[in-house]
């Protein structure tokens, strides 16, 4: 997937220690946060991950993986064709990676880092050039998490994926 992509590479670079941009968080954080045993399945519903794509999704699945869940919507063959992808148990640390690139010396090639305002504590679009549209990851607390739509581009161009992610974290946030 391409959010794992953009992780992947916002994670490759060398550069400074995290400690001195990300914020000082500990196992006892004081939001409840969706880390650890947390379901990413649980923070979102399929009403509401399909209110932004104009198709009605399947139930949230997470595949035996708690922190990622797909809401998918399946073509006459069978095969995704709309998806809203949540993503959960980021660490500040990673955040800071992804949304700060150049702060930790670690600006890669053809990944785009936007930065997005009114979603968390802090929050940027990034997108691999030529792999797809922007993905949403925002930090709130000490934890961040990515909201990305997929589908065909004809359907979702980048300012309507970017709107419609922005619109779906603002109901996770509060759950979170």
């Amino acid at each position: 997937m391409f959010v794992a992509l953009a992780t992947l590479a916002a994670c490759s670079g060398g550069g400074t220690s995290d400690a001195t941009t990300a914020p000082s968080c500990t196992s006892a954080v004081t939001n409840k946060g969706c880390f650890g045993t947390c379901d990413s399945c649980s923070l979102l519903t399929s009403a509401l991950a399909s209110s932004g794509v104009d198709v009605a999704l399947n139930a949230g699945d997470n595949g035996g993986n708690p922190r990622s869940c797909d809401w998918e919507h399946l073509d006459a063959s069978g095969v995704p064709d709309v998806q809203v992808i949540v993503e959960s148990n980021i660490n500040a640390q990673t955040f800071e990676k992804l949304c700060h690139p150049a702060n930790h010396g670690s600006n890669d090639a053809g990944i785009i880092v936007t930065p997005a305002s009114g979603v968390g504590d802090d929050a940027c679009y990034v997108q691999a050039q030529g792999l797809g549209g922007p993905a949403l990851t925002f930090l709130k607390g000490c934890w961040a998490y990515t909201i990305s739509i997929v589908g065909p581009s004809s359907q979702f161009p980048d300012a309507t994926v970017e709107m419609e992610e922005a619109r779906i974290a603002n109901f996770v946030v509060p759950m979170i």
